[in-house]
């Protein structure tokens, strides 16, 4: 059965344990507080796997930044988590057994101290892969 949850919390410049009750298939993260030229919404896809996010840049609106936005970023900045261990196969959720608490956890380097973060968590009722399209 799908579930989204949406939420709010205050960074304190650590890592974030984020308890869901699931690892999500869609997270979206939205850092109310950043400044210019930093990350600013982090959307991120179970399927996309391990690592991949996509990363929306926020700009003064004077033309003077040279980022592109949004960026399709590997630097892995989120990761769903079993009971304190990380999972590494995003693609086969019947590998993940339930042992305890489901999340994901947020790196320190996606906000700040004091930084307001708001997300909203998708568990689908279907991910599907339909794989290459033209094969």
């Amino acid at each position: 059965m799908g579930q989204i949850l949406t939420g709010h919390f205050e960074a304190d410049g650590n890592d974030v344990d984020l308890p869901l009750g699931f690892i999500p298939d869609h997270l979206e993260l939205v850092n109310s507080a950043a400044a210019d030229g930093e990350v600013i919404k982090i959307e991120w896809w179970r399927c996309a796997g391990v690592g991949k996010e996509l990363h929306f840049i926020r700009h003064a609106n004077d033309a003077g930044s040279d980022r592109d936005t949004p960026i399709w970023e590997t630097s892995g900045e989120i990761e769903a988590e079993v009971s304190g261990g990380t999972v590494y196969n995003a693609g086969d959720p019947n590998l993940v057994k339930v042992t305890g608490d489901y999340g994901v956890t947020i790196d320190a380097s996606f906000m700040d101290d004091s930084d307001e973060i708001y997300y909203t968590a998708i568990r689908a009722d279907r991910d599907t892969d339909h794989g290459d399209i033209n094969a």
